[in-house]
């Protein structure tokens, strides 16, 4: 998974809050009021239907939907609180888009979730690597 504001294609900002928090150690960064390019890359290739992410639904697109990669636009702009089947919790922090608050710490190249399927529907998330 990758995030990109839409209007420079500059990668969203992330810190590292070490254990000051029990979601996460490291807190992404995002404006409100702003629009993101969402990617999304499965391994092994999955046909994705439906996602969302802080209460939005996402319109996904895929040039090639074998290929397992996807891409979408995220507006942070009144989205409400998070819904969907597979979740995965995500210590976010968003600042006015003006704020330069926003834009400091390391830029974010990805998110990598490694997952589990149960042959059942459930989706589990093994490990998470923020880079």
């Amino acid at each position: 998974m990758n995030f990109r504001e839409i209007d420079n294609g500059d990668p969203i900002a992330f810190k590292v809050d070490g254990q000051r928090f029990e979601t996460s150690q490291k807190t992404l960064k995002f404006a409100t009021n702003n629009r993101y390019k969402v990617s999304v890359t499965t391994k092994p290739p999955v046909d994705l239907c439906y996602a969302n992410l802080g209460g939005c639904d996402l319109q996904l697109h895929s040039s090639n939907p074998k290929s397992g990669e996807y891409a979408a636009e995220w507006n942070t702009t009144g989205c409400d609180g998070p819904c969907g089947i597979m979740k995965r919790q995500l210590q976010c922090k968003f600042y006015s888009k003006d704020d330069s608050h926003a834009y400091w710490g390391h830029k974010l190249s990805a998110i990598q979730l490694n997952c589990y399927s149960d042959g059942s529907g459930n989706v589990n998330v093994t490990e998470e690597e923020i880079k």
